[in-house]
């Protein structure tokens, strides 16, 4: 074992003094640690208190992270579970004001000279329209609407339209006032169903979907 010297030095005034004295006897003064070692110290006890946040600050991040992975997971999985909502003849939707009523839907086979090609038949859909908001709206027949026949794109029919002889879904309708009008289609004669989505700009990018089955 390493045996310590009998006497040091002081610090301050330089007297020779025992080894273990804490205070000079010849300038009363205490004998600190040496510089190095208080340097030691303070960096060894920086180190375990960043250690330390460190470890704390992960830890809050990770939880954080968990719940809000898990939050955006339950919010996916509950929009994946909400199907849209269709409609059908009768149906009226009301959004912010405005009911858009399908009032019927006929099919039509047309006249000796405009009628729809063979295997095929016109599709009559009655609208209302009504403007219950504080602002005049506008309906196009064709910006407004879109429709698929058993999953196919299908157009509006000019024909079947004209066969009708109704007023067409399209104009300018004032705040409390109506509209009606037909869209026609032409479609397959055994079609199982036609669905046609109403998605106007005054719903703000929403849209509707009426299902017409054949019967």
């Amino acid at each position: 074992m390493k045996e310590h010297p009998a006497t040091k030095l002081c610090k301050y005034c330089k007297t020779e003094i025992p080894y273990d004295a804490k205070i000079c006897p010849n300038c009363k003064k205490r004998q600190t640690p040496s510089g190095c070692l208080i340097a030691v110290i303070v960096v060894v006890a920086v180190c375990i208190l960043i250690g330390a946040f460190g470890a704390s600050k992960g830890g809050a991040s990770s939880s954080a992270s968990s719940a809000a992975g898990g939050s955006a997971s339950t919010a996916a999985a509950v929009t994946e579970q909400a199907p849209a909502a269709t409609y059908t003849v009768g149906d009226t939707v009301d959004k912010n004001g405005v009911k858009i009523t399908l009032v019927s839907a006929e099919k039509n086979s047309g006249t000796e000279f405009l009628k729809p090609a063979d295997g095929n038949t016109f599709v009559d859909l009655t609208f209302e329209i009504e403007n219950g908001s504080s602002s005049d709206i506008n309906i196009s027949s064709i910006v407004c609407f879109e429709a698929y026949c058993d999953d196919y794109a299908v157009n509006q029919s000019l024909s079947g339209a004209a066969v009708n002889g109704a007023s067409t879904l399209d104009g300018a309708v004032a705040s409390g006032k109506k509209i009606s009008g037909v869209i026609s289609y032409e479609v397959p004669a055994d079609f199982s169903e036609l669905e046609v989505t109403v998605k106007p700009d005054f719903w703000s990018g929403d849209e509707t979907t009426f299902v017409i089955s054949n019967s």
